[in-house]
């Protein structure tokens, strides 16, 4: 539904935004490189530069 959170839960996971409080866990454990390198996220948008397209 719309307003749950869902882009910000993703975006605390792969580290692009910190929670204000608690921590975010992956397979029950904190977050490291080993757990990040397990996770993937495809954007919706491209974040690319126009002139960098071809």
């Amino acid at each position: 539904p719309n307003g749950a959170g869902k882009s910000t839960l993703v975006a605390c996971v792969v580290g692009l935004l910190r929670p204000d409080q608690g921590e975010v866990r992956f397979d029950s454990r904190p977050l490291d490189r080993r757990a990040l390198a397990r996770i993937g996220v495809a954007p919706q948008e491209l974040a690319l530069y126009p002139d960098l397209s071809g």
